[in-house]
C-alpha cells in the first residue's frame, strides 16, 4: 500500500513538473513571437478507492492490535483532477 501510494505521489509530482515546462515554454513563446503566455497547476486531486480492514484481536493485555489493510476487489477507485489556470504576472520574465 505504501508502495501505491508513493507511486502516485511520484505520478503527480512528474505531472506538474510538465506542466511547469510547459509554462517555461509560454514564456519563451511570448518573449520570441508575442503569443501571451500561459500555465496550468494542479488545484486538488483526489485518489479514493475501496478499502477492507480486517481486525486481528489481541490475545492478552501487552499483545498489539493489527489491522491488515487491502483494497476490496468488488469495486474500483476513482481518480478526481482539477486542473486551474494559473494567472502569470505582468512582467515576463524567463530564468536561465
Amino acid at each position: 500500500m505504501q508502495n501505491l501510494l508513493a507511486g502516485i505521489s511520484r505520478g503527480f509530482v512528474e505531472a506538474q513538473s510538465m506542466l511547469d515546462e510547459r509554462a517555461r515554454e509560454s514564456l519563451i513563446r511570448y518573449q520570441q513571437i508575442g503569443v501571451p503566455p500561459s500555465a496550468f497547476v494542479w488545484s486538488e486531486y483526489r485518489l479514493d478507492f475501496p478499502l477492507a480492514l480486517q481486525f486481528q484481536s489481541k490475545y492478552h493485555v501487552s499483545n498489539k492490535t493489527h489491522i491488515m489493510v487491502s483494497p476490496r476487489m468488488e469495486s474500483i477507485g476513482n481518480l478526481k483532477l482539477t486542473v486551474r489556470y494559473l494567472p502569470l504576472p505582468e512582467v515576463y520574465s524567463v530564468p536561465d
